[in-house]
């Protein structure tokens, strides 16, 4: 479990230099060159690893090996729908709606609409698994859910944002790009089951992301007035950092965990993701800290003991 904390510890980082980056950058141009950058990257390690593995083990059909060694199973109608969907729903739509969302909203706002992640996961999980919860589970999960009140309450009041404060449709478009990245990690663990390796998932996902991403920053007229990045070298430095914190360690760490763990397990610990954002964002963006973090906290872990001993 404590891979898990870590995870998500890395995972708020993401927001805050995400944050940080669009005070350079128009927000669709940043996706399109973050994930034109990290698709690139994680495709030629995942070419590199299967070749390796080839050369080594003196097998012949390299090009079918996937990084663990096994042959994943032959391309069909329905893994191609599948990688489409991935393209569309773990890359496109959540990063463009929630990198717009973040020059509207904190990024402790954001991450705190990610608390929903673990009732969405859980009915797609139900759906497309049969992945059933106990009673224990869903009161845990509950009680896990509820530890974002005191969080969300104390935000406003210490921010001055309310629900009505014409910030609603950043907020929906968090929720959006929640719905669809829960979604995509159920498509994610399909493909996994088919022998596909992680790094080419994401590099396949990321890589597509990006280039519907850099068209969406051209019709949207990001580039009307010259080019949409302000200031290069703090653009440039904060872009490689976020590809390679969450780009390549996280997205790749968290597809590991999802042959070890449920989609909603790890779902329901996405919970840590807004005391840590908040924690950051107070740190190096000026953000208001949240003291309720602790009772978060308490009901988190409550929540999550409950959630795993599946009794």
């Amino acid at each position: 479990m404590f891979s898990i904390i870590i995870l998500y510890a890395i995972c708020a980082t993401t927001f805050t230099l995400s944050k940080a980056a669009l005070a350079y950058s128009a927000p669709f141009f940043y996706v399109a060159v973050r994930m034109l950058i990290a698709g690139t990257l994680l495709l030629g390690y995942s070419f590199f690893t299967r070749i390796k593995k080839a050369y080594s083990s003196h097998i012949s059909s390299s090009h079918t090996l996937s990084s663990n060694g096994i042959s994943p199973e032959p391309l069909t109608t329905r893994t191609l729908f599948i990688f489409a969907q991935i393209v569309l729903f773990h890359i496109s739509i959540p990063y463009l709606a929630e990198m717009w969302a973040l020059t509207h909203i904190t990024s402790t706002e954001s991450s705190l609409i990610y608390n929903l992640s673990p009732f969405i996961t859980a009915v797609l999980a139900y759906l497309w698994f049969s992945e059933r919860l106990s009673k224990r589970q869903i009161i845990g999960l509950f009680i896990g859910i509820s530890s974002t009140i005191p969080l969300i309450w104390q935000n406003y009041a210490c921010s001055g944002n309310t629900l009505i404060s014409g910030n609603i449709a950043a907020l929906l478009a968090v929720l959006v790009a929640v719905i669809s990245s829960a979604y995509a990690w159920i498509l994610i663990k399909d493909l996994l089951q088919h022998q596909y390796s992680i790094s080419y998932i994401n590099g396949i996902a990321m890589l597509g992301g990006g280039i519907i991403a850099f068209i969406v920053s051209i019709l949207s007229h990001e580039w009307a007035h010259g080019a949409p990045v302000s200031a290069w070298i703090p653009f440039i430095t904060l872009t490689l950092a976020i590809i390679v914190v969450a780009n390549i360690i996280f997205y790749n760490w968290y597809g590991i965990l999802l042959k070890k763990y449920s989609p909603t397990l790890l779902a329901f610990a996405g919970i840590l993701t807004p005391i840590f954002t908040n924690i950051f964002g107070t740190l190096f963006l000026g953000e208001c800290f949240i003291w309720m973090n602790v009772v978060a906290l308490a009901c988190l872990g409550i929540g999550m003991t409950l959630f795993i001993t599946k009794k």
